[in-house]
């Protein structure tokens, strides 16, 4: 699976253009994404990653153009969510 964990909507209208998206995304960027739908902090994902909370919301900035999206809330309301 190439979400590797995210799960996005089947219905949804824009899944082809998120899945691509996310496809974009680094690693790293993956595992902020992973953190971020399962509702933590920057301080958390920063002390489970082990980088600093100013490196959460690069990473979190990066995400967001990297998928076409202007907030987070917007990203969510797409129906992705993490299938673990």
């Amino acid at each position: 699976n190439i979400l590797h964990g995210i799960h996005i909507d089947p219905y949804c209208e824009k899944k082809s253009e998120l899945v691509q998206n996310y496809g974009k995304l680094s690693k790293r960027e993956k595992e902020v994404l992973r953190h971020v739908i399962e509702g933590k902090s920057n301080k958390e994902i920063a002390r489970l990653l082990f980088i600093s909370a100013r490196t959460v919301e690069t990473h979190r900035s990066h995400i967001l153009q990297k998928m076409k999206m202007d907030s987070f809330l917007s990203l969510a309301c797409s129906h992705i969510h993490d299938s673990n």
